[in-house]
């Protein structure tokens, strides 16, 4: 059974990032995807059996305006942690149909009830209020390019991120992220980022 976390884009002009862990908690890809061809061709060969895809992105959008009621119940608790979610509704364009999520879930038969316990799982999840409760943080980390954070704070709540992620390697149950060459890779990238990857960023 595979673990799959999708960063999904809820549009299509910025890449999604894509990760799977093994049973054994063991990171076994690492992606950047920006179509939902590419989206699926990588995820493909671990959503065959029994998997959990957690999607952080919305999967079911029927109200018209404002928060959907799950998001008003999750800024009651973490709007204080800026750990507040984004407003989804029908009059965004991009949830003006099928969110791109359901797509998603729906072309690899995933069942989105969140009270299923089936084999083949697609959750929505909210990562910011997640890290908040999980590692007890008084805050989010603020690693997002937005204006008035320097590179090197950004890279400094970033790198407190990955910091975090790595130590759950001795937690129960276990993620193991430092033995796979790729999470390596990015966390260098990282730690040697210029103001070049400011500028360019979204």
């Amino acid at each position: 059974m595979y673990a799959v976390g999708v960063d999904l884009a809820w549009g299509r002009r910025s890449p999604s990032g894509l990760a799977v862990l093994d049973e054994g908690g063991a990171l076994v890809h690492v992606s950047a995807q920006r179509t939902d061809e590419d989206i699926d061709a990588a995820l493909a060969p671990y959503l065959e059996g029994p998997c959990v895809v957690a999607i952080d992105a919305p999967l079911v959008v029927t109200n018209d305006t404002g928060n959907r009621p799950a998001e008003a119940a999750l800024n009651r608790d973490f709007a204080r942690f800026d750990a507040g979610a984004h407003p989804s509704n029908r009059g965004k364009p991009e949830f003006a149909g099928v969110p791109r999520g359901a797509a998603l879930a729906g072309r690899f038969d995933l069942d989105m009830d969140p009270v299923a316990a089936g084999p083949r799982r697609a959750l929505e999840v909210y990562p910011h209020a997640a890290t908040v409760a999980l590692f007890r943080l008084g805050r989010t980390l603020k690693y997002k390019n937005k204006k008035g954070r320097s590179l090197e704070s950004m890279r400094s709540e970033l790198l407190t991120l990955t910091a975090l992620l790595e130590g759950l390697a001795d937690a129960s149950p276990a993620m193991h992220l430092g033995d796979h060459p790729e999470w390596n890779a990015l966390v260098g990238l990282v730690e040697a980022a210029g103001p070049w990857a400011v500028a360019g960023s979204e």
